[in-house]
């Protein structure tokens, strides 16, 4: 006997439709096979995110000036800020790379929690006059860049 996908397996009787659906709803496809197209991604997803944690994570006690940048202004300790950030995206990275059930939303709430240092940055550095343009324009676009963070962050849930 062939091994085949239950979703691929025609029905008796019934022939199947140009979309291959064998007499279902049209666009019923899509979700029928929607599941076998995301699995590698959120599969790959979150170690994609733990490998970017892990490096960050670690170039924040390397290179804790980098970050001292990113720290809104008012808020106390910048220097403990980098550090438990730093710690944090560490913790992240583990908890992603074993598949902890946790580490999807902390890694979400981690990325959202540091969102407003980001855009303190790219406002800091767009009101500097001798900054390179190229480090204005690429502040700009990294904050965009931090929803398919999230979306690879929450790609780590459990499904029911």
């Amino acid at each position: 006997p062939r091994l085949e996908h239950p979703a691929t397996r025609r029905r008796a009787g019934r022939r199947p439709t140009a979309s291959g659906s064998a007499g279902r709803v049209a666009g019923s496809a899509l979700t029928r096979y929607a599941p076998l197209v995301l699995r590698p991604d959120r599969r790959w997803a979150p170690l994609g995110l733990a490998a970017i944690f892990t490096g960050s994570g670690i170039l924040h006690f390397v290179r804790p000036d980098l970050y001292l940048p990113l720290i809104p202004r008012g808020l106390p300790a910048p220097a403990e800020i980098v550090a438990v950030s730093g710690l944090a995206e560490l913790v992240c990275a583990a908890g992603l790379v074993t598949r902890r059930s946790w580490a999807g939303l902390a890694s979400a709430a981690l990325l959202v929690a540091i969102f407003p240092g980001n855009v303190q940055f790219a406002l800091d550095r767009a009101a500097d006059p001798a900054t390179d343009l190229r480090l204005v324009v690429g502040s700009w676009l990294r904050l965009p860049l931090q929803l398919p963070l999230i979306w690879a962050a929450l790609q780590a849930r459990r499904r029911a």
